[in-house]
């Protein structure tokens, strides 16, 4: 018997893992609305049979609010939503204003919880076993030095997934965190003009550590990884599934996960201060 076709909404999919989750489900047969906030992306999504790509900013209420009346008019019910909209956050806590803090939490976490809050009523329509699959990291998993606006925001997704998880089990709706490991991307590389800023900008006692630390992650190619499709795949095979877990780790795990689960901290002390100096 073939799997029930499903209405799916995936917020920041013009590229990485959300563009690769849009086409495995499209591909797979699903409807899927693809959300972008730039119109030439919204157009590369729309060449993909079976995606409709649709303007999205999930800092916009309008555009939250606008992708919702146009599933609901066009499907009437959702399916599967898939939260994957989010923004790299890094900088010594002493350089970052609380502005930027703010800047990262309105797309990773308010974002998020704006669109789940919007979407619930076509979630209850769906004629299926609807589910909410919310894209965290494994940076969640521990806190590394000069990424604490990132960490911060994940380790809020996880929090926020785990207590939505419960109060929507009661309505028949599921919920999962997918904390992805080494995939490819682009989000590194793109933040290389950024820190070409940010060594200009800040003079404190951290500001040349953050700007040595960054430099080669962000300079490297980030295309060695798995294949963000593994990810689509993942996310179709759960949403077909009668078993399932809360939480899903797909692709390689990151050297400071597996460090931070085996050694002892002082050990660990000693590691992270020998690459800061």
């Amino acid at each position: 018997m073939k799997p029930k076709k499903n209405v799916v909404l995936i917020t920041g999919a013009s590229s990485g893992i959300g563009k690769a989750i849009a086409g495995i489900m499209a591909s797979k047969g699903d409807m899927v609305f693809a959300g972008a906030r730039k119109e030439k992306d919204i157009e590369l999504l729309d060449q993909y049979k079976n995606v409709q790509g649709i303007k999205l900013d999930v800092r916009k209420s309008t555009d939250i609010e606008n992708v919702i009346q146009k599933i609901k008019d066009t499907e009437g019910h959702l399916d599967c939503l898939v939260n994957n909209a989010g923004v790299m956050g890094w900088g010594a806590i002493i350089d970052r204003d609380i502005e930027y803090f703010k800047n990262i939490f309105e797309v990773n976490m308010w974002g998020t919880i704006s669109v789940v809050k919007a979407a619930y009523p076509l979630l209850k329509k769906s004629p299926f076993y609807p589910a909410v699959f919310n894209i965290s990291s494994q940076g969640a998993n521990y806190t590394f030095p000069f990424w604490s606006p990132y960490h911060m925001s994940k380790y809020a997704m996880e929090a926020f997934t785990g207590s939505l998880r419960h109060e929507f089990m009661s309505v028949g709706i599921r919920v999962f965190s997918i904390a992805p490991g080494a995939f490819k991307s682009e989000m590194l590389s793109k933040q290389q003009e950024e820190l070409d800023s940010y060594e200009k900008k800040f003079q404190s006692d951290f500001s040349q550590k953050v700007v040595k630390m960054l430099r080669t992650p962000v300079k490297k190619d980030n295309q060695r990884g798995q294949s963000p499709e593994i990810i689509g795949e993942l996310i179709y095979k759960i949403l077909h599934s009668k078993k399932s877990k809360a939480r899903y780790q797909p692709g390689k795990r990151l050297i400071p996960d597996v460090l931070f689960e085996k050694m002892p901290m002082p050990i660990l002390d000693k590691i992270i201060m020998k690459a800061i100096k």
